[in-house]
């Protein structure tokens, strides 16, 4: 029982550890893909059908910052529970939805 204890407070201290790196690596995305995604609508602004573009590359970082959130939950699941995790479709739906808002 002791060592199950042991065990699991590893886990925590290594999650916590890792979590401030992650969480930089993860900004670091998101603003690659923000300034990405503004490059290529102030490429095209003087284009007709600037608003579809402005929504699709909106859609499009929302997509990409969802598929990187789940990667990134299931690796820390995988990697401290040693234990493979699916991320069911309800998750990744409420992924997409808040990424999209952002």
């Amino acid at each position: 029982r002791d060592a199950g204890l042991l065990g699991d407070r590893a886990l925590v201290t290594s999650a916590e550890a890792a979590t401030p790196v992650l969480l930089k690596m993860a900004e670091v995305s998101l603003r690659g893909w923000g300034f990405a995604d503004y490059g290529a609508l102030q490429r095209n602004r003087a284009l007709v059908g600037e608003l579809a573009r402005a929504d699709v590359a909106s859609a499009g970082m929302g997509l990409r910052t969802a598929a990187h959130w789940g990667t990134l939950e299931m690796y820390l699941a995988r990697k401290f529970t040693g234990r493979a995790y699916d991320l069911d479709l309800s998750r990744y739906s409420l992924w997409v939805n808040a990424a999209v808002k952002f």
